[in-house]
C-alpha cells in the first residue's frame, strides 16, 4: 500500500512512535516492512497479506474473530488518544492460515476527530448480523445476502415489540436531550441512539460525560460483551451435516495424510495432488472441508468455498480450535456468484469440483459450456470434478428441466470440457466415504 503527504508523515510517526510494533506484538497486525519511495511517499508491504473478503464472505466464526479483533485494537487505541476511521473497521483481512490480521494504518485516526458512525458501523458489520443468526439461525442465507444490518432492522426481525418501544423512548430522550442535555452530537438519530439498548444501567451515564476517552471506553466495553454472547452459535442448513460421519477435528489434529487414503477416491485424489507441482487450491462446494483440510496438509494454499454457511463454520471452528495451523481459508461463496473481478482471489493451480456439478446442470440449469468456461477461468493448471452417474438432483418439473435432463450425459459434459481444457482424461470410477452412489472422476488440464 502506498501513501503520500499527510498521510505518509502520520504512518512515519505510528512507526517511530512504536504504535505499529505494539500491534505487532498483540497480534493486531502481521508482520510488515515500510520503505521511503520519495521524501512525500512511503509504501507498506505485507508479506503474508492475501486479497480481503467481504465481510458476508466470511463463516460467522471468522466474522466474530475479526469484530473480537477490532475490539482489541479499539481499545489498545483509546489508551493512546486514538481511535479507527467509521470506513476502517472492516480492513480486516484473514491470511493464508485463516487467521485475522488489521492492515489498513491510514485508518488510525485522533480519538477527538472521531465521530460516533464508528459505533453504528460496528454494530452493522458484527453484531447486528451475529445476533439475527443466533436468534433466527433459520434465516441465516438472509444475512449471507447483505452485508450490513442496522439496529431496526435487526429488531424487526428478531424483537418487534421491542423496536416498538424503544421509538417510543427515542422520541423522549430526543426531546429532552435537545432541551437540556445539549448532547445532540452523541443522539442525534434513532440509528446511534439504538446503541443505548443492551448497556448497563449504570454505564450509560458515562455516556453523557464530556470525557470522550472514557464514553469511548464505556461504548466499546458493552460492545465487548454483546460479542461475547455469539460463541455458542451453531447453525444447521441443508448439507449441514453430509460429512458428520467424518472426524475433520481429529483429521486437522492429526495432520496425516495415511488418514485420507480411507478408499480409492481420496486416494487418487491425494495422488494426483502430490504427483504435481502447485502452490494453491480451491475446493468450491468443499462442505466441513475434507479435501481442504488434506490440501492444507499437503502445505497448498486453500480456499474451502462453499455457501452452506454450517458446513463451512465447522471447518471454521476447528481451524480456530487448532490454532490456524493449516493453510485452509473458508470462504461463503455461491459458485454462480464469482464474477470477473474476484476471479484473481479465486484463481488456483488445482480446482476441485467434487459432488456438485450435477446441481449445477440439474438444478440451477447451468448450461455444460457455462459450466466447463468458469472452471476453466478458476483453474491455473488442473482441475478434479466429477460427475455423478444416479443423481435425484432436480428442480420443478419443467421445460428447462427437461431439456437439462435429455442434456445430462457424459458426453455432452465431457465435450464441453475439452472446448477449454487441452487434455480431459476419466481417472476412475468411485463412491464417496460411507456413501454407495458411483462418481466418475475427471482430471483436465490448462
Amino acid at each position: 500500500f502506498q501513501y503520500k503527504n499527510e498521510l505518509a508523515r502520520k504512518i512515519r510517526k505510528f512507526q517511530n512512535d512504536k504504535v505499529l510494533k505494539l500491534l505487532f506484538d498483540k497480534g493486531i497486525i502481521s508482520d510488515f516492512k515500510v520503505k521511503d519511495l520519495s521524501k512525500n511517499t512511503i509504501e507498506v508491504y505485507f508479506p503474508r497479506f492475501v486479497l480481503p473478503f467481504y465481510t458476508n464472505e466470511m463463516t460467522p466464526t471468522s466474522r466474530l474473530e475479526i469484530g473480537n479483533l477490532a475490539i482489541k485494537l479499539l481499545l489498545f487505541l483509546n489508551k493512546l488518544n486514538l481511535t479507527l476511521s467509521a470506513r476502517s473497521i472492516n480492513r480486516f483481512f484473514l491470511n493464508e492460515y485463516g487467521k485475522p490480521f488489521f492492515y489498513d494504518f491510514s485508518g488510525i485516526v485522533n480519538l477527538k476527530d472521531q465521530h460516533n458512525h464508528l459505533y453504528s458501523s460496528f454494530t452493522e458489520l458484527y453484531i447486528n448480523p451475529m445476533l439475527i443468526i443466533y436468534k433466527n439461525p433459520s434465516i441465516t442465507n438472509l444475512v449471507y445476502t447483505n452485508i450490513l444490518f442496522n439496529k431496526n432492522q435487526t429488531l424487526i426481525i428478531n424483537q418487534p415489540y421491542k423496536r416498538k418501544l424503544l421509538l417510543a423512548l427515542i422520541k423522549i430522550l430526543i426531546k429532552i436531550s435537545n432541551k437540556k442535555l445539549n448532547i445532540i452530537n452523541f443522539i442525534n438519530s434513532s440509528e446511534k441512539l439504538f446503541l443505548f439498548e443492551g448497556f448497563n444501567i449504570l454505564n450509560i451515564f458515562n455516556l453523557f460525560t464530556k470525557n470522550v476517552k472514557r464514553k469511548n471506553f464505556t461504548i466499546l466495553n458493552s460492545l465487548k460483551k454483546k460479542l461475547q454472547k455469539f460463541k455458542m452459535i451453531n447453525i444447521t442448513q441443508r448439507w449441514s451435516n453430509y460429512y458428520d460421519h467424518l472426524d475433520i477435528n481429529k483429521l486437522v489434529s492429526n495432520s496425516n495424510l495415511n488418514d485420507f487414503k480411507i478408499n480409492k477416491r481420496e486416494a487418487s485424489i491425494l495422488d494426483i495432488i502430490n504427483k504435481n507441482k502447485n502452490e494453491s487450491l480451491l475446493d468450491i462446494g468443499c462442505n466441513s472441508g475434507f479435501f481442504s483440510i488434506m490440501s492444507g496438509i499437503c502445505n497448498l494454499k486453500t480456499i474451502a468455498m462453499d455457501n452452506d454457511v454450517g458446513s463451512l463454520d465447522k471447518l471454521s471452528k476447528v481451524l480456530k480450535n487448532n490454532n490456524y495451523k493449516l493453510p485452509v481459508t473458508p470462504c461463503v461463496k455461491d459458485f454462480l456468484s464469482i464474477n470477473n473481478k474476484e476471479l484473481i482471489k479465486f484463481k488456483s493451480d488445482i480446482v476441485l469440483a467434487l459432488g456438485f456439478i450435477h446441481h449445477m446442470r440439474l438444478v440451477e440449469e447451468v448450461s455444460w459450456d457455462d459450466i466447463a468456461k468458469k472452471l476453466f477461468s478458476l483453474t491455473k493448471n488442473i482441475l478434479i470434478l466429477e460427475y455423478k452417474v444416479d443423481t435425484d438432483a432436480k428442480k420443478l418439473e419443467d421445460e428447462i428441466y427437461n431439456e437439462a435432463i435429455k442434456d445430462y450425459n457424459l458426453k455432452n459434459m465431457t465435450n464441453s470440457l475439452k472446448k477449454y481444457f487441452s487434455k480431459v482424461s476419466e481417472v476412475g470410477t468411485f463412491s464417496a466415504i460411507s456413501f454407495s452412489s458411483k462418481r466418475k472422476m475427471f482430471m483436465c488440464k490448462i
